[in-house]
């Protein structure tokens, strides 16, 4: 039963990276509502808040393997949700020359 539970602390952990990525990945959104390069809606949100997360979640694991503090793994996933919404945008315009926005 010991061993279940500190399991289960140990995924809490994980799920903790979320947190702040999810908060970084809305303030993303809300920004580019606010400047007028994104228009609203559900699916949109949810496609930007699901790569935001995913990215923030692995920025904080990448800064927890590192050994860091805890509040620079919250600031890690809160970075890596806010910029992990726009990596895809960037391989996407930069590299690949691909403009979705015709």
């Amino acid at each position: 039963m010991k061993s279940f539970l500190a399991d289960l602390i140990e995924q809490f952990r994980a799920v903790a990276f979320m947190i702040p990525a999810s908060i970084g990945g809305l303030v993303d959104y809300l920004n580019q509502l606010q400047r007028g390069s994104k228009a609203w809606s559900i699916m949109s949100l949810f496609s930007h808040m699901l790569s935001a997360v995913f990215f923030g979640w692995m920025s904080g694991i990448v800064a927890f393997e590192f050994f860091q503090s805890v509040g620079m793994v919250a600031a890690c996933g809160g970075a890596g949700g806010f910029l992990g919404a726009r990596l895809p945008n960037i391989i996407l315009y930069g590299v690949l020359r691909i403009n979705r926005r015709k």
